[in-house]
């Protein structure tokens, strides 16, 4: 027979309540967020989120090629500052040969108005380089010292062959001189360029 007090206890476990323990109430906790609809401000904050991501790779991605680029632009000027120093010396020297040409021409004419026979001496230079023969040669002179070479020749008479002709493209204070296939041109640009190029050529001998 069973006694009394096994039959208490065997009716006391068969009405004993089983709790859930922690580790359950948060399995069944997480399942039913995962089966929970996605909140709208939660999609909001990841898209932000990549679009700041995606932002800041491009704003480095834009710093690269720009720094690339004055990098590029830093190599240029040096490259300028170490070019060779004879396309320095050029550049000068053609600026000034220009400024020269100016100015003599502006002062030869000044001269040339107050004293026209100066201009007899080179005339006179540039004949003697041209061939001999018996044509007339033409003096080729800018059209205000044309008139005032025509005023001394008139009044000298072994100047009388020569054909005093204007031409507007001569410089005052220059003169060409034109015979047959021959021409002398003793133009100042003509001598400044004769000696730039000798000053460049370094084995060329200085013009007299």
């Amino acid at each position: 027979m069973i006694a009394m007090s096994e039959v208490a206890d065997r009716a006391g476990s068969a009405t004993k309540l089983v709790m859930p323990t922690l580790s359950g109430v948060g399995s069944v906790r997480q399942d039913a967020d995962t089966n929970a609809p996605v909140d709208d401000e939660q999609i909001k904050r990841q898209a932000y989120a990549e679009g700041l991501e995606q932002g800041r790779a491009r704003g480095e991605q834009l710093g690269r090629e720009k720094a690339q680029k004055d990098i590029q632009r830093l190599q240029q000027i040096m490259g300028y500052l170490h070019q060779p120093l004879i396309d320095l010396d050029n550049q000068v020297l053609e600026s000034l040969a220009a400024l020269a040409v100016r100015l003599a021409g502006q002062l030869l004419h000044r001269e040339l108005e107050l004293e026209p026979t100066r201009l007899i001496p080179v005339i006179s230079a540039a004949i003697e380089q041209l061939p001999l023969n018996n044509e007339r040669p033409k003096v080729l002179l800018n059209p205000q010292d044309r008139e005032l070479v025509a005023a001394v020749q008139a009044e000298q008479n072994d100047l009388a062959d020569w054909v005093l002709v204007a031409d507007p493209s001569v410089q005052p204070g220059e003169c060409q001189v034109v015979a047959s296939l021959s021409r002398v041109d003793l133009g100042l640009d003509a001598r400044l360029k004769n000696l730039l190029a000798t000053l460049l050529d370094e084995d060329a001998p200085l013009p007299v």
